[in-house]
Formats: C-alpha cells, sequence, structure tokens
C-alpha cells in the first residue's frame, strides 16, 4: 500500500511538473478537476498541453480561441465537442485519439492536410473554414455527418460528398469547385434506394440535403 501510495505521490509531480507556472496554479487542486465537463480557453500565449488529461475523467467540451500554441501530445479520450479556432493549427495527425468526437471545429488554422479524420465515424459535425485544404477525400468515409463546412479553402473535387447520405447542410464556398454533379448524385442515389425500398424503412434513404451553399452570403 505504501509502494502503491509512493509511486502516485511521484507520478503526481512529474505531471504538475511539466505544466507551466500559470496551468500548475491552475491544477494544483486537480482533483476536483474530475468534475469539469467543460474547458474554453481564449488569448493565451502559453503552450496550453493536456498531461493532466487523466485527471479530466469527465471533460466532453474543449473550446479554444485564439491560442497558439496547442499541444495535442496527449488528449483526453473522452471529449465529444472540440473547437479550436485561430490558433494556427497545421498538423492534425494527434486529433484522432479523440474518437469519441461528434464536433468538430478547426476553422480559422492552417491546416492542409486532413487524411487522419477518415477514421472518425462518429463526427456528425466538422467545421474546417478558412484553411488551405485542396483534398478532402478521406471526409467520404464519414458516413454520420450532417453538418460540413469547407468554405474558404482550395477545394476543386468533391466527389466524397456523393456518398455522404445524411449530409443535410454544406458550405463550399470561396473554393475552386466548377462540378456540382456529386452532390446531384448523392440526391439521385438517395432516391433511387428509397424508390426500392418503399416497403420498408423509407426514410432511411432519402437525401437529407436541405442547405447547399456554394457562393458567400451578402452581409
Amino acid at each position: 500500500m505504501g509502494t502503491t501510495a509512493s509511486m502516485t505521490r511521484s507520478r503526481d509531480k512529474e505531471i504538475l511538473s511539466q505544466l507551466t507556472p500559470y496551468n500548475q496554479k491552475m491544477i494544483i487542486k486537480y482533483k476536483k478537476l474530475c468534475k469539469f465537463k467543460a474547458l474554453q480557453i481564449e488569448n493565451d500565449p502559453e503552450i496550453i498541453d493536456f498531461y493532466f488529461v487523466d485527471y479530466l475523467s469527465g471533460l466532453n467540451v474543449v473550446h479554444f480561441t485564439d491560442c497558439q500554441n496547442i499541444s495535442f501530445e496527449k488528449t483526453p479520450t473522452t471529449i465529444r465537442y472540440f473547437q479550436a479556432q485561430n490558433c494556427n493549427i497545421q498538423n492534425v495527425e494527434k486529433i484522432i485519439q479523440m474518437q469519441q468526437l461528434v464536433y468538430l471545429d478547426l476553422s480559422n488554422n492552417k491546416i492542409t492536410d486532413i487524411s487522419v479524420i477518415d477514421t472518425m465515424s462518429e463526427l456528425i459535425s466538422l467545421i474546417l473554414s478558412n484553411n488551405q485544404i485542396s483534398d478532402i477525400s478521406h471526409v467520404a468515409s464519414l458516413v454520420n455527418l450532417i453538418e460540413l463546412k469547407l468554405d474558404n479553402n482550395l477545394i476543386e473535387d468533391i466527389n466524397a460528398l456523393k456518398s455522404l447520405m445524411n449530409l443535410g447542410r454544406v458550405w463550399l464556398f470561396n473554393n475552386k469547385i466548377t462540378n456540382l454533379e456529386p452532390l446531384a448524385q448523392q440526391m439521385a442515389i438517395a432516391a433511387d434506394q428509397s424508390h426500392h425500398h418503399r416497403h420498408g424503412d423509407h426514410d432511411h434513404y432519402d437525401s437529407n440535403l436541405e442547405y447547399f451553399q456554394l457562393q458567400p452570403q451578402n452581409v
């Protein structure tokens, strides 16, 4: 028992030593943090990491805005809603640790490669506006997507969208798209499936696409 307690104290000290002085003060009473459900940080110049993740077992909502030094080396697997706007993010490889995400907003960053998101099958809402993305082929596997914002990127090909039968709202303005046929195919496939399954779950096969924006709205 004594050895276990000693190891726990040593581990706690190690975790705390890896935090910035500011975060050390915030986390010193970490036992209370396990009750936290949401975390919001704005305009923080310090490096934000999740080394204290083991004490945030209840955390499921994270919102960062204008935080330029976010480390994703270790992230809570319990997070369901994650937003990091204008945070100078370029690499999203570690994001896949958050496999329970249903909402992901990484708008206003410097992201070019989103190939890792193809395993995040729980996603319902994906917001990647104002980045530098050209290839969205890996979005095709996100069959639960209802909302997709890809405006202000470098996208030319939207073939990945034709397999997203649950997609209801799409933003694509300010890209390089010239062919909208994939969206027409998505609706045609859904209509055809509905025709052949009228005695089954009809609504399951209907296209849910109700909002599509290719041009920015006038303010």
